[in-house]
């Protein structure tokens, strides 16, 4: 285990107590933390050198509004798309949207502060990765009384979304989290478009949506004159329920082109049970097990290949799947590990080691 060093960043209000996860695409780390003692907080910890940039401390100016020092991109990609991120976290409010608090530039580093969440990707253990998570728990999927009860926050959130016509474009399992009273907070807003008030559609397509096109519409990936809208974050819901329900996201098995080509024609991923799965087809844990029929119908009204059939959020949300469960995902998932447990575990020391887990997302 390699040792990841803590820094003292009392001089903002928060206290760093233990190292949790990566993110940033592996650059950066994520804490455990405390805001004057008593505010639990997750603090995602950036370098500068992963954004490319360098700072100027001789002129004043802003980074996302909180530090004092200007920061100049000397590549704009990276640095733009957390400026971004945090231009959005700050500008929404909602009980399913991360709850961003601060952020600030310390030492040679970047700091974000969010509300403390538990990863929903993680499933079980916050100390194991995602691959040992489902090898060794959830191999077929989540049960489908917790997806719907994660289905229903999700969609809550995207509804508030789509009605400041922002379109997330980045819905996926590592962009839910769960924080330890059950709630799922969506975040990932670095890949986020809104249209200006005269636009129902975009075009837009970077290289920086590459890591989700599992879970691109295909009208994204065709990235024709046609453009899309908000209903193309409901396809992502689609795969995403498809990814919770198998235990992995649909196409994964396939090369890039493939994978393009098959969406391109129309095909539609399916939850695996013993109504989709031929007798002898393998692995055997999806087929002893039967989703309801309103399980499999939200799941085909997301995924219709044609954007105008799909629903918006505001209607999925009365969906008789999504009244299967009022429970919250913690109490739908007893395997989940909370960060309180983690704290029991681990005596809330201040040092920490770097196990071997999936980055947090976000």
């Amino acid at each position: 285990m390699v040792a990841v060093p803590l820094c003292d960043v009392s001089m903002h209000g928060y206290i760093i107590q233990q190292w949790i996860a990566h993110c940033f695409d592996g650059l950066g780390d994520v804490f455990l933390g405390r805001y004057n003692d008593s505010t639990k907080v997750a603090i995602k910890r950036i370098p500068l050198d992963a954004l490319d940039v360098k700072i100027d401390a001789a002129r004043a100016g802003t980074f996302g509004g909180s530090s004092r020092i200007l920061v100049h991109p000397k590549s704009p990609d990276r640095a733009q798309l957390l400026r971004d991120d945090i231009a959005f976290m700050k500008l929404l409010r909602h009980p399913n949207v991360v709850d961003f608090h601060a952020c600030f530039v310390f030492g040679p580093s970047i700091y974000l502060v969010l509300g403390r969440c538990c990863y929903v990707k993680l499933l079980v253990t916050i100390l194991g990765s995602i691959s040992d998570v489902i090898s060794t728990s959830y191999q077929c999927g989540l049960p489908e009384r917790a997806i719907a009860s994660i289905v229903r926050q999700l969609l809550s959130a995207l509804a508030y979304l789509h009605e400041q016509w922002i379109i997330h474009r980045s819905v996926r399992a590592s962009h839910l989290l769960l924080d330890v009273t059950g709630t799922v907070r969506l975040t990932g807003f670095r890949l986020a478009r809104k249209l200006t008030p005269d636009e129902q559609f975009t075009t837009d397509f970077d290289t920086h949506l590459e890591p989700s096109l599992l879970w691109l519409a295909p009208e994204v990936l065709g990235q024709d004159l046609s453009g899309y809208s908000t209903r193309a974050d409901i396809y992502s819901v689609g795969v995403t329920i498809c990814e919770m329900a198998n235990g992995f996201p649909p196409f994964g098995d396939m090369e890039r082109l493939e994978m393009l080509y098959e969406k391109s024609r129309g095909t539609t991923p399916r939850l695996l049970d013993s109504s989709t799965l031929p007798p002898n087809e393998v692995p055997s844990g999806h087929r002893n097990r039967t989703f309801t029929e309103s399980f499999h119908d939200i799941t085909g009204l997301c995924l219709k290949t044609n954007p105008t059939n799909r629903p918006d959020a505001n209607s999925l949300l009365s969906h008789p799947f999504l009244k299967k469960s009022r429970k919250s995902p913690i109490e739908l998932l007893p395997l989940v590990q909370s960060l309180e447990q983690l704290e029991r575990v681990s005596g809330r020391e201040e040092t920490t080691n770097k196990f071997d887990v999936p980055e947090w997302d976000f």
